[in-house]
């Protein structure tokens, strides 16, 4: 089939390969390639990794859509190679539909530099560690993507319910992708005060179908919320635990000093070069638009509104959540995030810009992509040698456990860890300025809160019943027989491991001391729950 280049509403065939979509897809493989030499998982995949991801798995934290792509792809199973493939293949298809939406010259040099900033950011880094989420998570953003394209290049009912289904369903896979469809919404009203000149009348006429595609989403996932709470299917986690009203006045005033912040805030693998430049890039790409917006009253109150609604929605997750710990500067929450304001002032300054200022950017765009490579490599390295570092650990602690003179490999025993040791970081030099990621260096391998699913993963025999980390601090009280003896080791008997003492063993239970930390995590416990004098 011919394509047809006098169409600007249609995807043709050149659009996808002459436009140059293959070479960021490949090129992006290319920046990934030690991970798929590799197969490395985080502490969540130990189960997943073996039985695969069950449809329904993600209900307990609100993710009630988080397996579609993986069960329709893969049949829920974990697939290193094929996961990483696919989940890449949406993720670099999703600049080329921004390119369009966003109306830049569609060049080869355009596109493949600005999809490599995208393809290649060190925040995907942070979906690495959870192999169970690959494949959804580097997806939504094709999808949110295409959402939008479908808004603006068709007005249609049909447009609208399949926009406002796609939403739904990546809200539903995970909640902080609301990020990345306020940036995409911004982004586009920006375009259309600053470069189109657009009048308020004619914004509202054409964003309505915007309005209610989102509207409808919001509502739809949130009455899906409803009831998987009311049938008791999901608990309230970091991304769905939503802001108290009266705490909206104190929340607003520290979310728009993140908002600010975000773009100074450098994490493990993501340096503050990275940041700097493309907080330089941001402000030209601000200064280009406010140069282009038409100097009346209504199109510059518009301009500085629409520009705070795109800084704040890149934060609207920690807004919105009573927990600011687990999304505040997260990687894995920017993902959804900050990046696409780089990419959008990356991309109007291409746009906009003169001949000297588009050069810089290009120059900076491409030492951008190098370094980008740079630190997926390195990043690839630490995560390797700590991966095998805790195998070894593990390996150790089974050894361990074999030898002792009371274990029984036909018995179950219920298993209790005290504390976790994570090795990444003992590979990586953190810098002064850096702010620890616990998924991009501090975590562990070995599962936090159900050890044993590492421990028996490859163990001949289940010889694990009921399995408890006090690091995890969720042992409810007398979940475990205590007596004298499991009392008085852990109160003054235990040390962390490798120490002869860092393993209790008696006839139906395992405590496994494994760090300083631990240790008087579980005396805490103990003390808390048990006061006999034993």
């Amino acid at each position: 089939m011919e394509a047809t280049s006098n169409t600007s509403h249609k995807f043709s065939i050149s659009d996808f390969f002459n436009k140059n979509w293959l070479a960021v897809y490949l090129l992006s493989i290319l920046a990934y390639l030690p991970f798929f030499f590799f197969f490395i998982w985080g502490n969540h995949d130990w189960e997943w990794i073996k039985i695969g991801t069950p449809f329904s798995s993600g209900n307990f934290e609100g993710r009630f859509s988080q397996f579609i792509l993986p069960t329709a792809l893969t049949l829920g199973q974990i697939i290193p190679i094929l996961s990483l493939s696919l989940g890449l293949l949406f993720f670099s298809l999703t600049p080329i539909i921004l390119s369009k939406i966003w109306d830049i010259p569609q060049n080869t040099k355009n596109i493949v530099l600005l999809g490599l900033i995208l393809t290649t950011c060190p925040y995907t880094i942070a979906w690495l560690y959870f192999a169970f989420l690959i494949l959804s998570c580097l997806s939504w953003p094709f999808f949110i993507a295409s959402a939008f394209y479908l808004l603006q290049k068709y007005k249609s009912i049909i447009s609208i319910l399949i926009s406002s289904i796609i939403f739904y369903l990546s809200l539903g896979g995970y909640p902080p992708v609301i990020n990345m469809i306020g940036i995409i919404l911004f982004s586009l009203l920006l375009n259309d005060i600053c470069i189109k000149h657009l009048t308020l009348k004619s914004l509202i006429k054409k964003y309505i179908p915007f309005a209610i595609s989102i509207i409808f989403a919001l509502t739809f996932f949130f009455i899906t919320l409803y009831f998987l709470k009311k049938y008791n299917l999901m608990q309230d986690t970091y991304n769905t635990a939503s802001l108290k009203l009266e705490d909206l006045s104190q929340k607003l005033i520290f979310s728009i000093k993140v908002s600010i912040e975000q773009f100074l805030v450098s994490k493990t693998f993501i340096s503050y070069i990275y940041k700097y430049i493309f907080l330089c890039i941001s402000l030209i790409g601000i200064i280009e638009l406010f140069i282009k917006t038409p100097k009346k009253f209504i199109h510059i109150s518009l301009f500085i509104l629409c520009l705070f609604g795109l800084l704040f929605s890149s934060i609207l997750t920690t807004f919105i959540a009573t927990n600011t710990a687990f999304v505040l500067y997260e990687p894995r929450v920017e993902f959804f995030g900050i990046i696409y304001i780089y990419l959008y002032f990356s991309s109007t300054i291409l746009h906009l810009s003169n001949k000297l200022i588009k050069n810089l950017a290009y120059a900076s765009i491409f030492f951008i992509i190098i370094l980008n490579f740079q630190t997926i490599s390195y990043a690839q390295k630490i995560w390797k040698q700590g991966f095998l570092a805790e195998a070894n650990l593990s390996d150790r602690i089974i050894k361990r456990i074999e030898n002792h003179p009371k274990f029984d490999i036909n018995k179950k025993y219920t298993f209790l860890q005290g504390g976790v040791l994570n090795f990444r970081g003992r590979f990586h030099t953190p810098l002064a300025h850096e702010t620890l990621d616990s998924y991009f260096i501090t975590a562990p391998y070995i599962p936090w809160h159900l050890p044993t699913k590492n421990y028996k993963l490859y163990y001949p025999t289940d010889v694990f019943g009921k399995d408890f980390d006090v690091y995890w601090s969720t042992i409810p009280p007398f979940a475990i027989n205590i007596n004298t003896a499991k009392a008085q080791y852990i109160r003054h008997f235990a040390q962390p491991f490798p120490n002869n003492q860092s393993l209790y063993m008696d006839n139906d239970t395992i405590i496994l001391t494994l760090t300083s930390n631990g240790q008087n995590l579980a005396k805490q416990w103990i003390n808390r729950y048990y006061q006999q004098p034993y």
